[in-house]
C-alpha cells in the first residue's frame, strides 16, 4: 500500500524531488515502527522485572536462565539504538574536530 502510494505520487508530482506527502509517510512509517519497538522493549522489561521479583523470593535455575535469555533479548532490541547513538556522538565528535580552528 505505501508503496503503491508513493509510487503514484512520484508519477502524479513528477517534480525531481520528495513531495511532502511521500516525507510525512515516510515519517509516519518510521514513527510506528519505533512506536512497536518501543513497546517490545517495554514488554521484555516487564518480563525481566517479573521473573526478577519471583527470583528474588525463590531462587531456583530455571529462573536465572529465563532472565539470562530475557536481558539478551533486551540488548538485541536496544542494540540497534545504542550503534545508532554511538555512530551519531563519533559524527559529532568528528564534525568538531573538523570544525576546530587550527592555531600556528
Amino acid at each position: 500500500r505505501v508503496r503503491e502510494s508513493i509510487q503514484n505520487d512520484l508519477e502524479i508530482n513528477d517534480t525531481g524531488g520528495v513531495s511532502a506527502v511521500v516525507r510525512g509517510e515516510l515519517m509516519s512509517i518510521r514513527a510506528h515502527r519505533e512506536k512497536v519497538e518501543q513497546a517490545e522493549r517495554d514488554r521484555v522489561v516487564g518480563e525481566i522485572l517479573q521473573v526478577d521479583r519471583t527470583y528474588s523470593e525463590a531462587p531456583e535455575a530455571g529462573l536465572l536462565k529465563e532472565w539470562q535469555g530475557l536481558q539478551m533479548e533486551f540488548e538485541l532490541l536496544s542494540g540497534g539504538k545504542a550503534e545508532e547513538q554511538l555512530r551519531k556522538a563519533r559524527g559529532e565528535r568528528y564534525t568538531s574536530m573538523v570544525r576546530r580552528p587550527v592555531r600556528c
